[in-house]
């Protein structure tokens, strides 16, 4: 949401200051510290070995509870009349984040690093299809990152070639859902 933001698109110049602070809290709280404290808890009471959570089962509960904070932050972020395009990067999110959830029941472990940075690809995309934008620059970046994230959860044994490919293509295909 970050770089949507501070992209040149339409959207964002019908929105105050005000209004950018009150998401950007939103999405702060929400999405980052909400998830650190429940990682924290979960790892003190024994339910996960470590925040790296190495088997897939160690992701059931986490995915479930930050699920529950992204439905709750769209919720919010609805009811203050969000711009209906950015919903649907923010559903398309919540889709992805459903999708590793079911993997993990599944024991599959899905690479969520890879996930959020095909995502991230995804959105990039899009905003250049929707708003005839040239995002190439930053696509490219996020490439890059995603090839050296990539390279580095497979170094360190973390995923296999297709739990890494498998998580940026859900991400990207579920940013792509959002376009229709």
């Amino acid at each position: 949401m970050v770089v949507l933001f501070h992209l040149p698109i339409y959207l964002n110049y019908r929105l105050t200051e005000e209004y950018f602070n009150y998401t950007y809290l939103v999405l702060i709280v929400n999405l980052v510290v909400a998830p650190l404290l429940i990682s924290s808890f979960l790892k003190r009471k024994g339910w996960i070995k470590s925040f790296e959570m190495h088997e897939a089962k160690e992701r059931i509960v986490p995915y479930f509870i930050i699920s529950l904070f992204y439905f709750f932050t769209y919720y919010l972020l609805y009811q203050i009349n969000f711009p209906a395009f950015y919903l649907a990067i923010f559903r398309a999110a919540i889709i992805s984040l459903l999708l590793l959830f079911v993997f993990a029941t599944l024991n599959q472990k899905i690479s969520a690093h890879l996930c959020g940075l095909g995502g991230i690809c995804g959105m990039l995309i899009v905003v250049a299809l929707k708003f005839s934008i040239d995002t190439t620059f930053l696509i490219i970046v996020a490439l890059v990152v995603s090839g050296a994230v990539a390279s580095a959860r497979y170094a360190l044994n973390a995923h296999n070639f297709g739990q890494l490919l498998f998580g940026f293509l859900i991400g990207l295909l579920c940013q792509f859902s959002s376009l229709f």
